[in-house]
């Protein structure tokens, strides 16, 4: 940490830990090359004034010049240590060279707060408190700290106060100035304590290693007890990395409710291969249906598809084209099928689930007339879940899907679970 000091006199100030530069109140250094600037007013030569007035001293012009460094800095802690109580000398006499009037500071501190204290605030800080005098003494860390006066504020931070009287003896003000009446007789023992008391300085000894090996009080219980619960996190861990990645695999399948074109085939292609026990692998879209699914006592065509409005009667028509086609091929090859045309759509698809319309009893009665099945991508899902919890089976699936006409529903296909035998995950 960097550290000026500034001073009545050129002083030479070390204190372990710091780099300290020594300035004095004339020819102080710019503020933000520091870390912290300590402006030391305890010194009995500032306190005096060649005129006759007891509203100044002679390094008023000092003062001055400090206050709009403190004002203008931009980072840097300032802390000023305020005077004991020393005698203010002043109407110096220049021929006989010495003072002819003094006057203890504690007998003048509203002057010695408006007239002289005042210069080094700016703004009117300067009213956030007033000086109380008694001889009061503050502990802080190892170093035991006398002052004169202390402070009378309810607008302020306190840092210390007084051992027995819980006088206020440092303050920080709002502006980030600290203040202190603490008497530093000795910078370079007791500094560190100080900084470290109002947390300054948050520095702490490092801690050497052979001293965690030494066992006392209750530590062989408390290793034990970080320990287990080292592993505990750890295995709550994997857990919460297990949960995230069944998350992104749900949330693969639930982009049937957003998706379209190939993507949307793919979705639903997989929920169909596991539902029905069916590898759609090697089906080829030649721009005819969508799929082909041939099982032992039917055969299921239809079209995938996505939009952004509702389900329209040529969606529901342009199934039927796939089913008409197919029978037409079956008749030329003489071969007899019992095909179910189903309709697979993802309707209102940039639509939350709730703002989406049902659908309009016209398109289900066409599709009724047509022997078609309509499936909302939502009730897919909702049956792949059913599926998936062994609330229905493949052979119940097949079964609906192969005798229901009209809309779809998971209720559908819902099964007692003593009846679950049949369904393969």
């Amino acid at each position: 940490m960097n550290i000026q000091i500034i001073s009545y006199s050129t002083q030479n100030i070390k204190c372990e830990g710091y780099n300290i530069d020594c300035s004095t109140l004339n020819a102080p250094k710019a503020f933000d090359a520091y870390d912290v600037n300590i402006i030391n007013l305890q010194s009995k030569g500032i306190w005096e004034n060649n005129k006759d007035s007891k509203a100044g001293i002679n390094q008023i012009n000092d003062f001055e010049s400090l206050g709009k460094l403190i004002s203008t800095r931009k980072k840097s802690q300032v802390i000023v240590l305020l005077p004991q109580n020393y005698d203010f000398y002043y109407d110096y006499y220049s021929p006989s060279k010495k003072y002819y009037k003094a006057l203890p500071l504690k007998d003048m501190l509203d002057i010695l707060k408006s007239h002289i204290l005042s210069k080094l605030f700016v703004g009117n800080w300067i009213s956030h408190f007033d000086f109380i005098f008694g001889i009061t003494q503050t502990l802080c860390n190892s170093s035991l700290f006398t002052a004169d006066f202390s402070f009378e504020t309810t607008s302020s931070d306190v840092l210390t106060k007084s051992k027995t009287s819980a006088n206020k003896t440092t303050i920080k003000l709002k502006n980030n100035i600290i203040l202190s009446t603490l008497h530093f007789d000795r910078f370079d023992i007791k500094l560190k304590d100080f900084l470290m008391c109002i947390g300054v300085d948050s520095t702490k000894e490092e801690i050497p290693e052979w001293l965690k090996t030494v066992e006392l009080f209750d530590d062989k219980k408390q290793t034990e007890t970080v320990e287990l619960a080292a592993k505990e996190i750890e295995a709550l861990k994997l857990k919460i990395d297990e949960a995230n990645k069944k998350l992104e695999e749900n949330l693969v399948y639930k982009r049937a409710l957003v998706d379209n074109g190939q993507a949307l085939v793919n979705i639903v292609f997989d929920m169909l291969e596991k539902m029905l026990g069916y590898d759609l692998s090697d089906f080829e879209d030649e721009n005819k249906e969508d799929f082909l699914i041939k099982l032992n006592d039917v055969t299921f065509i239809g079209e995938i598809k996505g939009i952004t409005s509702n389900i329209k009667s040529e969606n529901v028509s342009q199934v039927d084209v796939h089913y008409q086609s197919y029978l037409d091929k079956l008749r030329e090859d003489h071969v007899t099928e019992e095909v179910k045309p189903i309709l697979i759509i993802n309707s209102f698809r940039t639509k939350p689930i709730t703002e989406r319309e049902a659908v309009h009893h016209i398109q289900i009665d066409l599709a009724i007339r047509n022997g078609s099945l309509i499936i909302t991508t939502y009730e897919l899902l909702k049956l792949f879940e059913a599926y998936l919890n062994n609330q229905t089976t493949s052979s119940k699936i097949i079964e609906v899907f192969k005798t229901k006409t009209g809309l779809f529903s998971v209720n559908d296909c819902l099964v007692d679970n003593e009846d679950n035998s049949q369904n393969m995950i």
